[in-house]
C-alpha cells in the first residue's frame, strides 16, 4: 500500500543532509562504569552488547496518520557491532524492521545503524544514515531518524546518542533546534521510509527503544549465525521499497 506522506516543515531533506547541526550535551553525570557488578570491560566497540531502554515507543492511530506514544515499559535486546570502513555497523537496533525484511527476503536480513567513534573514543549512533543507498524510482528510501521528547519525528544528520566505551554505558541524547526554532532532545531512534520529493516519512516499526538507552558489554565475540546475518545486510540489487501503510508528521533540524 502506498502511503500518503505528510509534508515536512521548512527545509528539504536533501538540503539538510549536507548540513551538520550543532549539538549541546549535558554533563555525563555518572554515566557509565560497571556499577561494581564485575561486568567485562570492552577493548573496542566491536562485539556483542545488550541494549536496554527505560521506555518503549509505540504508534497510535490518528486518522490516516499515527502519533508517537511513550510508555514506561523496559525494552531489551541484543546488538551486534561490527567494525567497518565507514566506522561501525550496528545490527539489531530495529528488531521489528529486521523481522519485516526477513519475511520479505525469505532469509535473515538486518539493516545496520551507523556508529562513528569520536575523538574521545565515544560511540555516536548517527541519525540520517541511509543504509540501503539512494532513493528508488518513486523517490523513496530508508534512513535512520529520531523521535523527540516533544513528539516530533525528526530527520537530519547528527549523533542521536553518544556512549562511553565502558562495560555499561547510558547514552547521552542529542539536543538541537528545529527549523521553526523549537528545541528538542532525542528520545528514540529507528529506521523509517523517507521520500525525497514530498519530504514525508513512513512508519514501519511497532516498537522502538526509547528513553534512557543503556548498552552493556557482553563479549567481543560474534556468533557465527549473527555474523552471517550481518553479512546479508548489504544492499540487495533486487530489493524493492515496500510502501508503509501509516505515516507520521515530521520536522527537520536546522
Amino acid at each position: 500500500m502506498k502511503a500518503i506522506f505528510r509534508n515536512m516543515l521548512s527545509v528539504s531533506m536533501i538540503a539538510l543532509a549536507a548540513t551538520m547541526v550543532s549539538c549541546s550535551k549535558d554533563d555525563n553525570g555518572g554515566n557509565g562504569g560497571n556499577g561494581g557488578n564485575n561486568k567485562p570491560e570492552p577493548e573496542t566497540w566491536a562485539g556483542t552488547w545488550e541494549i536496554t531502554s527505560s521506555q518503549t515507543l509505540t504508534w497510535e492511530e490518528a486518522g490516516q496518520y499515527v502519533e508517537p506514544a511513550f510508555s514506561n515499559t523496559e525494552k531489551t535486546g541484543t546488538l551486534i557491532i561490527v567494525e567497518d570502513t565507514d566506522g561501525y555497523m550496528i545490527y539489531g537496533l530495529s528488531p521489528d524492521f529486521d523481522a519485516m525484511l526477513t519475511e520479505i527476503m525469505k532469509e535473515p536480513y538486518s539493516i545496520p545503524a551507523l556508529g562513528e567513534e569520536n575523538a574521545n573514543g565515544e560511540l555516536e549512533i548517527m541519525s540520517g544514515y541511509t543504509p540501503l543507498g539512494g532513493a528508488d524510482e518513486n523517490g523513496d528510501y530508508f534512513a535512520w531518524a529520531v523521535v523527540s521528547d516533544n513528539n516530533y519525528t525528526i530527520t537530519g544528520i547528527f549523533p542521536a546518542y553518544t556512549f562511553e566505551l565502558v562495560g555499561e554505558t547510558t547514552g547521552i541524547p542529542y539536543s538541537g533546534t528545529l527549523t521553526d526554532g523549537t528545541n528538542f532532545t532525542v528520545a528514540s531512534i529507528d529506521i523509517y521510509g523517507l521520500n525525497e520529493s514530498t519530504n514525508g516519512v513512513g512508519i514501519y516499526t511497532t516498537e522502538s527503544y526509547a528513553g534512557d538507552i543503556t548498552l552493556t558489554f557482553v563479549s567481543d565475540e560474534v556468533s557465527a549465525s549473527t555474523a552471517s546475518k550481518a553479512a546479508l545486510s548489504t544492499l540487495n540489487p533486487d530489493f524493492k521499497m515496500v510502501y508503509p501503510a501509516k505515516v507520521a508528521k515530521v520536522a527537520v533540524a536546522r
